[in-house]
Protein backbone atom coordinates (compact mmCIF):
# COMPACT_ATOMS: atom_id res chain seq x y z
CA UNK A 1 0.00 0.00 0.00
CA UNK A 2 1.32 3.24 -0.81
CA UNK A 3 2.53 5.48 1.89
CA UNK A 4 -0.23 8.11 2.95
CA UNK A 5 1.98 10.62 4.65
CA UNK A 6 2.26 14.22 3.41
CA UNK A 7 4.99 16.12 1.70
CA UNK A 8 6.86 18.79 4.09
CA UNK A 9 8.60 21.56 2.82
CA UNK A 10 10.15 24.61 4.69
CA UNK A 11 11.27 27.48 2.83
CA UNK A 12 13.26 29.81 4.27
CA UNK A 13 13.89 33.66 3.97
CA UNK A 14 16.76 32.74 1.58
CA UNK A 15 14.70 31.28 -0.99
CA UNK A 16 16.28 27.48 0.15
CA UNK A 17 13.91 24.53 0.99
CA UNK A 18 13.77 21.15 2.82
CA UNK A 19 11.91 18.75 1.15
CA UNK A 20 11.11 15.76 3.42
CA UNK A 21 9.25 12.64 1.28
CA UNK A 22 9.10 9.50 2.74
CA UNK A 23 11.41 10.06 5.64
CA UNK A 24 14.10 11.36 3.27
CA UNK A 25 15.13 14.89 3.43
CA UNK A 26 16.66 16.81 0.88
CA UNK A 27 17.81 20.38 0.39
CA UNK A 28 17.16 21.99 -2.45
CA UNK A 29 19.43 24.83 -3.30
CA UNK A 30 16.68 27.44 -4.70
CA UNK A 31 17.68 31.30 -4.47
CA UNK A 32 13.92 32.68 -4.30
CA UNK A 33 10.94 31.54 -2.11
CA UNK A 34 8.90 32.00 -5.40
CA UNK A 35 11.15 29.34 -6.89
CA UNK A 36 11.30 27.35 -3.74
CA UNK A 37 7.18 27.42 -3.75
CA UNK A 38 7.04 26.11 -7.80
CA UNK A 39 9.69 23.55 -6.92
CA UNK A 40 7.57 21.92 -4.12
CA UNK A 41 4.33 22.05 -5.95
CA UNK A 42 6.12 20.49 -9.31
CA UNK A 43 7.74 17.70 -7.12
CA UNK A 44 4.56 17.12 -5.03
CA UNK A 45 2.63 16.72 -8.74
CA UNK A 46 4.99 14.43 -10.00
CA UNK A 47 4.36 12.40 -6.46
CA UNK A 48 0.92 12.54 -6.99
CA UNK A 49 0.86 11.20 -10.17
CA UNK A 50 3.31 8.31 -9.89
CA UNK A 51 1.17 7.29 -7.22
CA UNK A 52 -1.98 7.72 -9.18
CA UNK A 53 -3.43 10.02 -6.44
CA UNK A 54 -3.50 13.52 -4.40
CA UNK A 55 -0.59 13.76 -1.80
CA UNK A 56 -0.90 16.73 0.79
CA UNK A 57 1.21 19.12 1.12
CA UNK A 58 2.60 21.37 4.19
CA UNK A 59 4.88 24.34 3.19
CA UNK A 60 6.02 26.39 6.36
CA UNK A 61 7.48 29.63 5.32
CA UNK A 62 8.74 32.37 8.01
CA UNK A 63 5.38 34.45 8.08
CA UNK A 64 3.25 30.68 8.78
CA UNK A 65 2.27 27.78 7.05
CA UNK A 66 -0.41 26.39 4.71
CA UNK A 67 -1.61 22.73 4.08
CA UNK A 68 -2.53 22.19 0.29
CA UNK A 69 -3.21 19.08 -1.69
CA UNK A 70 -1.71 18.46 -5.03
CA UNK A 71 -3.79 16.65 -7.37
CA UNK A 72 -2.33 14.39 -10.02
CA UNK A 73 -2.84 16.95 -13.00
CA UNK A 74 -0.67 19.37 -10.72
CA UNK A 75 -3.67 21.27 -9.53
CA UNK A 76 -3.23 22.97 -6.07
CA UNK A 77 -5.99 23.01 -3.60
CA UNK A 78 -5.37 25.08 0.04
CA UNK A 79 -6.80 23.41 2.78
CA UNK A 80 -5.74 25.16 5.67
CA UNK A 81 -3.43 28.86 5.65
CA UNK A 82 -2.44 29.33 8.79
CA UNK A 83 -0.60 33.23 7.95
CA UNK A 84 -1.79 36.05 10.06
CA UNK A 85 -4.62 37.62 8.63
CA UNK A 86 -4.65 40.28 5.90
CA UNK A 87 -4.29 43.92 7.34
CA UNK A 88 -6.60 46.46 5.98
CA UNK A 89 -6.01 47.63 2.78
CA UNK A 90 -3.68 50.80 3.68
CA UNK A 91 -1.03 48.49 5.20
CA UNK A 92 1.44 46.65 3.17
CA UNK A 93 1.95 42.74 3.78
CA UNK A 94 3.36 39.86 2.50
CA UNK A 95 0.99 37.62 0.84
CA UNK A 96 -0.13 34.75 1.82
CA UNK A 97 2.05 31.03 1.20
CA UNK A 98 -1.19 29.58 -0.32
CA UNK A 99 -1.39 32.44 -3.02
CA UNK A 100 1.95 32.76 -3.66
CA UNK A 101 1.99 28.74 -4.07
CA UNK A 102 -0.91 28.56 -6.24
CA UNK A 103 0.68 31.71 -8.81
CA UNK A 104 3.82 30.19 -8.96
CA UNK A 105 2.27 27.24 -10.59
CA UNK A 106 0.24 29.11 -12.99
CA UNK A 107 2.19 32.31 -13.33
CA UNK A 108 2.04 35.76 -11.27
CA UNK A 109 -1.20 37.69 -11.90
CA UNK A 110 -3.70 34.90 -12.10
CA UNK A 111 -5.83 35.30 -8.95
CA UNK A 112 -7.93 32.23 -7.87
CA UNK A 113 -4.90 29.53 -9.30
CA UNK A 114 -5.22 26.52 -9.60
CA UNK A 115 -8.62 24.17 -8.83
CA UNK A 116 -8.83 21.19 -7.13
CA UNK A 117 -10.10 17.67 -8.62
CA UNK A 118 -10.73 16.08 -5.27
Amino acid sequence: MPNTKEIAATIRVDGSVTLEVDGRVETLATTRPEDARREVVQRAGIRAASLGRPVPVIVTEPDGAVQLVVATDGSVTVVEDTHPAPAPADTPVPNACARRCRAGQRGPGRRGGHRGTG
